[in-house]
């Protein structure tokens, strides 16, 4: 059985529904995986301990010239390492925890969203990739470090990013390929944001890629010195790869500029005001990365007097806007109303929230995968939400992380903080686990409102 295989009952439904005008929108059968042999799995993770002690016996003083380039070639791949396994998370969260039906994958418009990876394929993938990322770090670091052989130390990066966009766009039927063809899709659509209608799936992978707006730029800087013949180069310094480079705040910017055309392709489409306001969002991150940029070309005093402080006022007022828009618009919240659970007393409007409770159903991460409604004259859930699948904790957890963590959404916008090189390890890791915690109660915002659109046509009928 390969990793595209389907259960036969799954192959069934698939053959049945050939040729047909089906509801592709809430159809999706939970895929079966052939189970990995455990003691494959035992020899991998031992390879991967192996690694990590290398890594930490070879690694060398922060400040020197081997440790800034182990970070400004693998912090990147680090990250979306780390982003994998969120999404995985995610994912086994939706099957396993909550058990949703249809899968929530079906907000992505997927053709047909039981050929694409679940959770267990994601997770499968994510360990294979911690392999080979943590081979070629100790790798790199044990040849750099030493001085055994300068360029088996070039390779181990080069070959890793070479791999990675290998991986992804190789043409043969192997490796998740009906997964791997989308993602290429999405990321081809989404790098001509106002060239066709902007689908959820679009904005969805440009607001990951916001999220790692450091990582870009980490790689347009790797790439540069690979492409330069400078691998093994100090690169912190002034020059067309260093650390100053105009590049880089172009690079930051990239992805906030798709997110900006998309929302403006989207009130074209849509003729909703509310884009304009999003859209908005997007452009008050330009003036965060030109003005630490500028920091670097301008006078030491200019930039103390002037630029610094109106670094400081952009910043403040994009993240707040970023908070703002993430809470109210993002996941239809409304902190300023009740925190707690009203459940409506009145004729039927205890919904599923009554029935779960009645038949002793824990109010945990999660109401039993039900979805818990309100009549019309009450809510059911905190903040206004009328609809649910997780508990008012998990809300109230959100907007409180949320705001915390949004601290790091300056940092990795600001060219001028990257000289501690941890610290920023550590902010563009928070920042990405911020996203795949606003990730669940953005799809499920998505997946209530197809649902909604589901039973109207129904009535209909």
């Amino acid at each position: 059985m390969n990793g595209n295989a389907l259960s036969p009952a799954a192959a069934r439904d698939a053959h049945g529904h050939e040729g047909k005008d089906h509801d592709r929108d809430f159809t999706h059968v939970y895929r079966t995986t052939p189970v990995t042999p455990r003691l494959y799995k035992l020899v991998v993770g031992a390879w991967i301990y192996a690694c990590a002690v290398a890594i930490y016996t070879h690694y060398p003083d922060e400040h020197g010239r081997i440790a800034s380039l182990a970070h400004l070639y693998y912090q990147a791949p680090l990250i979306a390492l780390l982003a994998m396994w969120l999404w995985g998370i995610n994912l086994w969260a939706w099957c396993v925890l909550i058990r949703l039906h249809p899968h929530p994958l079906v907000v992505f418009e997927l053709d047909d969203a039981r050929i694409h990876m679940g959770h267990r394929e994601v997770f499968k993938c994510a360990f294979h990739l911690t392999a080979v990322f943590a081979g070629s770090l100790a790798l790199f670091l044990k040849y750099a470090a030493t001085g055994v052989d300068d360029d088996l130390a070039k390779a181990m990066p080069v070959g890793l990013y070479v791999g990675c966009i290998g991986a992804l766009f190789v043409p043969a039927e192997i490796w998740y390929a009906p997964s791997r063809r989308f993602m290429a899709k999405t990321l081809r659509r989404s790098l001509a944001p106002t060239a066709q209608p902007v689908g959820f799936a679009d904005f969805f992978l440009a607001d990951v890629a916001c999220s790692m707006a450091k990582s870009f730029s980490d790689v347009e800087r790797a790439v540069c010195s690979m492409l330069a013949g400078e691998v093994m180069a100090a690169v912190d310094g002034d020059g067309t790869c260093g650390s100053t480079s105009w590049k880089i705040p172009l690079a930051l910017a990239v992805p906030s500029a798709v997110r900006l055309f998309q929302c403006l392709r989207q009130r074209r489409d849509t003729g909703d005001e509310t884009c304009v306001y999003n859209a908005l969002k997007y452009l008050s991150a330009m003036p965060v990365i030109a003005l630490s940029a500028a920091k670097y070309h301008v006078d030491h005093e200019l930039w103390l007097d002037v630029l610094r402080p109106a670094w400081i006022i952009c910043a403040v007022v994009n993240t707040a806007y970023s908070y703002y828009w993430d809470v109210r618009h993002d996941w239809d919240l409304n902190p300023l109303t009740s925190w707690g659970a009203v459940v409506p007393g009145g004729g039927g409007g205890g919904g599923l929230a009554a029935r779960g409770r009645s038949a002793g159903r824990r109010d945990g991460l999660v109401v039993d995968g039900s979805i818990v409604g309100g009549d019309e004259g009450g809510v059911v859930g905190p903040m206004g939400r009328r609809e649910r699948v997780y508990s008012p904790s998990f809300y109230r957890a959100a907007v409180i992380v949320n705001l915390v963590m949004r601290a790091s959404w300056t940092y990795k916008l600001s060219a001028h903080l990257r000289h501690n090189a941890w610290t920023v390890l550590m902010c563009t890791g928070l920042e990405i686990t911020r996203r795949f915690l606003w990730a669940p109660i953005r799809v499920e915002k998505k997946y209530l409102q197809m649902r909604q659109m589901r039973v109207s046509r129904t009535a209909k009928v």
